[in-house]
C-alpha cells in the first residue's frame, strides 16, 4: 500500500511538472506566432497567435487563463488520485497536491504580473500620444529613440508600440506609419544620428 502511495505521489507531481512544462511551450508557440504577425502588421490569424493575443488584452484575461490552468491541474491530479487509490488518498496526498498547485500558482503570478506591467505601459504610453497634436511626430520620436539603443532597446516597449499600431485609429497609424517608415531606412541602409552602422535591429521581444 505504502509503495503505491509513494508511486502515486511521483505521478501527481509528475503530472505537475509535465502540464507546466506543456503550458509553458504552448505559450512560447503562441508568443513566436503572434510576434511574427506584430511585425507584419496583420491580426493574429492562428489559434495560439489569438490565444496569446487575448491574453495581452488584459489582466483579467491574463488571471482567467491562470485559474483555467490551476483548475485542470488540480482536477486532473485528484482525479488521479481518487482512480488509482481512493479517496482516502488525498489526505496522504494533501502536502504534495498543495506543493504542486503552489508551483502551478507562482507561474500564473508571474504571468499576470507581467501581463499588468505591460498593459500599464501600453496604457501610459496611449495617454502620452493621445495628448500630443502631432501624433506621427511623437510617434517618430519614440521610434528613433528605442531604435538608437540598438541591442540595449526595450523589447517590452517594441512589443507595446507594434500592438499599437494594430489600433484602427489616429494614435494606430501614427505610430504604424512610423514603424513602416523605419524599416524602409533600416533596409536602405540609412542609420539615425548616434546609431552606429553595425547595430543590429533584434527584432521585438517579451521577457
Amino acid at each position: 500500500m505504502q509503495t503505491s502511495l509513494d508511486i502515486l505521489v511521483l505521478e501527481v507531481i509528475g503530472i505537475g511538472v509535465i502540464f507546466q512544462i506543456i503550458w509553458l511551450f504552448i505559450t512560447r508557440f503562441g508568443r513566436d506566432q503572434y510576434l511574427s504577425d506584430l511585425t507584419r502588421f496583420s491580426k493574429p490569424n492562428s489559434r495560439l497567435s489569438k490565444f496569446y493575443s487575448w491574453r495581452m488584452e488584459s489582466t483579467n484575461n491574463a488571471l482567467k487563463e491562470g485559474i483555467a490552468v490551476i483548475s485542470i491541474v488540480l482536477i486532473i491530479t485528484v482525479s488521479l488520485s481518487i482512480t488509482q487509490q481512493g479517496i482516502e488518498s488525498l489526505l496522504f496526498l494533501l502536502p504534495y497536491l498543495l506543493f504542486v498547485i503552489a508551483l502551478v500558482v507562482l507561474s500564473v503570478i508571474q504571468v499576470i504580473v507581467r501581463v499588468h506591467r505591460l498593459s500599464k505601459r501600453e496604457d501610459e504610453l496611449l495617454a502620452k500620444m493621445k495628448n500630443k497634436e502631432d501624433k506621427i511626430n511623437e510617434a517618430q520620436q519614440i521610434v528613433d529613440w528605442l531604435y538608437s539603443q540598438g541591442k540595449d532597446g526595450d523589447g517590452r516597449l517594441w512589443f507595446i508600440l507594434y500592438r499599437a499600431a494594430q489600433l484602427p485609429n489616429p494614435i494606430g497609424y501614427a505610430i504604424r506609419d512610423a514603424l513602416f517608415e523605419k524599416r524602409k531606412e533600416i533596409e536602405k541602409g540609412i542609420e539615425p544620428e548616434g546609431v552606429s552602422s553595425e547595430t543590429e535591429d533584434s527584432g521585438i521581444g517579451i521577457e
